[in-house]
This record gives C-alpha cells, structure tokens and sequence, in this order.
C-alpha cells in the first residue's frame, strides 16, 4: 500500500490567491518573497512529501523566489532534523548563519533545521530528505549548516543515487529494513560530508574517526602494495595531508600504522603453517618491504625476535 503523502500546488487555487496560499504553505518552515528584477507577479510552486520511517522524502519546484528562515521561525516550529537538499535544476545562494555558499544543479546542500538563514533560488526543482538530529550527530560531531556536497565528487554521486532511489520507492519500509537503511544513509551522509572541500576541518574529531576506520580498511586490504604511502591515502579519499595526520595523531602517524600493520601481517604468515618454504625474504617483500635488513630491525624492535627465530619458535 503506497505511504501517506501530502501534495501541495499553487495551480490548486486561482492566479489571485496563490501569493497567499504559497505563504501560507511555507510560512511554518521559512518566509518566502519574490525576487524583485524577475518577471513573476505570483509564487509557482509544488511541494510533495511522505514519510520513510524516521526520515520524510520530498519533491518541490517553485520560480525564482527569497528565503529568509529566522530565530522566530526556528522557535515556533518543533522541526529538530537536518534537511539534504539534492538540487535537480536551477542554482541556490545564500548566508547560512554566517557560512556563505553557492549550490548548483546536482550539488546536495546541508540545512540544520535549529540554525538561520537566507538565500535566493532560481526557478528550480529539488529533492529533499529530513533526516532526524540524533541519526546524523551519532555519524558527525561538527556544524553541518550550509555545508555543499559538490556534484563531481563519487561520494555525492552514491548519495544522489540513493536519494533518487529512496524518492522511487512506493511501498512502506517494515522496521527492521527501516533502521538499516536510515543507518546506511547517514553513514553514506558522513563520508560524503568527510571529503567535502566546504566542511570546516577544525571540527572534525568525530568525522576524523570514521575517517580513521576507513583508512584502516583500506590499508589492510593493500598491505601488499608497494605504492601504499600517504600521498596514496590523499589521493583515495581526497583529504589534505593535515586531515590525515589528525585522523592518526593519536597513532604516531598513518606512516607508523602502515608499518605495523605490515609487520603484524608478516609475523602472521611466519607462523602460519601452510606457508613453511616461504623465505623470509619473500615474506617481507610479499607485504611492500624493499629493504629486508631495514625490516628484520623494525621486526625485533617490535616483537622482540628476529624473523628466523619467530619461525623457529612455531
């Protein structure tokens, strides 16, 4: 049975009535005005929106209008969630609570719902996820308002796809697939968030976190990689040097996690039984070593025993 969905058009009502009907439509949320230099007298506008669980998905199109949402509107509505909007057509900017930004088609931008702002939109069209604070805040520490997921980056791309696709949906989610996918989202969200150029990277403790444990998946899946460096890293997940070094300033530094776990993985294969004719040497090579001498040190330093006497003992 197809989910409860509440629609909204100016060409609902006469020409006449439609500047009110629209305010009255948006006057919870925001303020609406036309845009002076622009040909439109009247709002043109539709807005569409359904539950999915604990988010809501929605569609809208309008002409070239202002928004101006203040500490007067954020205290008179109970709206407490973050709203991503994927812009389909047209062009949005504006000064979110200080953030200056400009959206283009294919962009998604970041509104926080307990945060002001203004902006100017061209006649357009978007798609929009509410998604409550406590799903988001348990994935990001940090402000997100107004932050921009630019169209060209993979992890705004997934994103779209799975909006587009959650949009698509007709039948009600069950609970179980529900949680899942709302968990799944706001991890997609975070990731996309960690690489966006317009998020603040001095507050990134808790993003740097999962940033981490991305890191580290994809260290250990190229431990045998000769090029695994930190300019590879950079290059992967398109951060600076310096968000990767705080991600690991705990650790010494991603160079030293590498190494370790190179070592760890070397000391495996020592004592694996089904790996008894493997030289040393291959062993070190086989995990990006170059220099076997430099490794036997760093080995001992380690454990406390050279290769050959790791090998002897098991």
């Amino acid at each position: 049975m197809p989910q409860s969905k509440v629609y909204s058009s100016t060409d609902m009502v006469e020409a006449k009535y439609r500047n009110d009907f629209w305010s009255a439509i948006t006057s919870p949320i925001l303020e609406s005005s036309l845009v002076e230099d622009q040909e439109d007298e009247v709002f043109r506008g539709t807005v569409e929106a359904r539950p999915l669980g604990s988010l809501a998905i929605g569609a809208s199109s309008f002409n070239a209008q202002k928004y101006l949402r203040t500490q007067k509107h954020i205290a008179r509505s109970d709206l407490d969630h973050y709203m991503l909007q994927l812009v389909t057509s047209g062009s949005e900017c504006g000064d979110f609570d200080g953030n200056i930004i400009s959206v283009r088609s294919g962009d998604i931008s970041i509104v926080d719902s307990l945060r002001p702002m203004k902006s100017q939109v061209t006649s357009g069209s978007t798609l929009t996820v509410m998604i409550p604070r406590s799903l988001i805040d348990g994935n990001i520490k940090g402000k997100l308002h107004g932050v921009v997921l630019q169209s060209e980056a993979p992890t705004t791309r997934l994103l779209t796809n799975c909006i587009q696709s959650l949009y698509a949906l007709e039948d009600p989610l069950e609970f179980g697939t529900s949680a899942q996918i709302e968990n799944a989202f706001a991890a997609l969200v975070a990731a996309g968030v960690s690489t966006s150029s317009s998020w603040n990277e001095s507050d990134v403790s808790q993003l740097s976190k999962i940033l981490r444990e991305r890191i580290l998946n994809f260290i250990d899946m190229n431990l045998e990689n000769t090029d695994l460096n930190v300019a590879m890293l950079m290059q992967q997940f398109q951060v600076s040097r310096a968000h990767i070094y705080r991600a690991f300033s705990e650790d010494g530094g991603v160079a030293k996690i590498i190494r370790e776990r190179r070592l760890d993985a070397a000391f495996a294969a020592l004592i694996n039984p089904k790996l008894p004719n493997r030289s040393l040497e291959e062993i070190a090579y086989r995990f990006g070593v170059v220099n076997y001498s430099q490794f036997s040190r760093a080995f001992r330093a380690l454990f406390g025993a050279t290769p050959s006497c790791v090998r002897s003992d098991s």
